[in-house]
């Protein structure tokens, strides 16, 4: 495990969406090794097609969908986690996005 310092960055881009389970057990793993408390992490899905997608929960250490955008044939997914959640949000926002409660 990385010990304690600065803010550890990671931004993933899953396309195309399909069945997150495998990637979400990679993901698990990979932020459990990061120390997830100091991790500022985004995951954004990428999905197409006519029909709306629902997007699976969030892998652990994340939160999430935080922000969707939806311009169909298109459709966009953000996870965050914790530490990075408001700012991924205002990014996610300020580009025209849809924020969640999550």
């Amino acid at each position: 495990m990385i010990e304690k310092c600065a803010p550890i960055g990671l931004l993933m881009l899953v396309d195309p969406f399909k069945d997150p389970r495998e990637v979400w057990t990679s993901v698990g793993a990979v932020v459990q090794a990061l120390n997830h408390e100091q991790l500022l992490g985004a995951i954004e899905l990428f999905a197409h097609g006519r029909q709306l997608v629902t997007w699976s929960a969030p892998p652990n250490g994340f939160l999430g969908p935080i922000a969707k955008m939806v311009a169909l044939p298109y459709q966009l997914a953000l996870y965050a986690t914790e530490p990075f959640k408001a700012q991924a949000q205002l990014a996610a926002e300020a580009l025209g996005w849809t924020c969640t409660a999550q």
